[in-house]
């Protein structure tokens, strides 16, 4: 179960990348919507969070943060932006309630380092 969970998440970061490193007039709001949902239903599932490795969990939360910051600069100039940032947010909260707590702490000091 822990290798399936790790594969999902694996996939849900390569999906986020291949997505925002597209152009912004690529971009098809209403499916880049959809997706952030569906993270986020994901991300408040507690016992998904118990099948994912520290390292898969570590590459998330980066590839969550590094999109959420990257949109945060653009929100100014792009309403869209501020609606995915809004979206990334909720997701990065999801995850810090959800996921382990000694396994988070591990990851957001790696992060910090």
């Amino acid at each position: 179960m822990k290798v399936q969970g790790n594969d999902l998440m694996s996939s849900f970061t390569s999906a986020l990348n291949e997505l925002f490193n597209c152009p912004r007039y690529e971009l098809p709001t209403k499916w880049v919507t959809w997706f952030l949902k569906y993270l986020n239903r994901y991300a408040s599932n507690r016992l998904f969070f118990e099948f994912i490795s520290e390292e898969t969990l570590l590459n998330f939360t980066n590839t969550v943060l590094t999109k959420m910051l990257a949109e945060d600069a653009q929100k100014k100039h792009d309403r869209q932006a501020a609606l995915f940032t809004r979206s990334l947010n909720g997701i990065m909260l999801r995850i810090l309630e959800n996921a382990r707590s000694g396994q988070m702490i591990e990851v957001l000091l790696e992060l910090m380092i």
